[in-house]
């Protein structure tokens, strides 16, 4: 995987972050819900995810985006349903956040090589 892709997978995961966001705000029709919601999980977090896998194939990466954030979504709602909290907003929010916040730091870690080398 070269630098272009990881610089597509990062602005991806920015996008589905965003989505995310959106899909946190329960005053929005359920159809805009379910598209903001549905774009955040499937492109988000496998997005970011998948920016540190550059020995594989692009064609591996792109295919393993979906795959990823449904995983990831799933592991973190159930985890967190095992431990007695159940507030799907203020979940989605802290995941959205936490995968722009993530996404950021990648893109800025992407642009210092220097960095990369310690």
């Amino acid at each position: 995987m070269d630098h272009d892709s990881t610089r597509l997978l990062t602005t991806l995961a920015i996008c589905g972050s965003l989505a995310g966001c959106i899909g946190a705000v329960s005053m929005l029709p359920s159809a805009v819900l379910l598209i903001a919601v549905g774009g955040f999980v499937l492109v988000g977090p496998g997005s970011l995810f998948m920016t540190w896998f550059t020995d594989l194939p692009s064609y591996a990466v792109y295919a393993l985006v979906p795959v990823v954030g449904l995983s990831l979504a799933i592991l973190v709602v159930s985890g967190l349903l095992l431990g007695g909290v159940y507030a799907p907003h203020p979940i989605l929010l802290g995941m959205a956040v936490t995968t722009l916040v993530g996404a950021v730091l990648r893109r800025r870690l992407q642009r210092t090589p220097e960095l990369v080398a310690l």
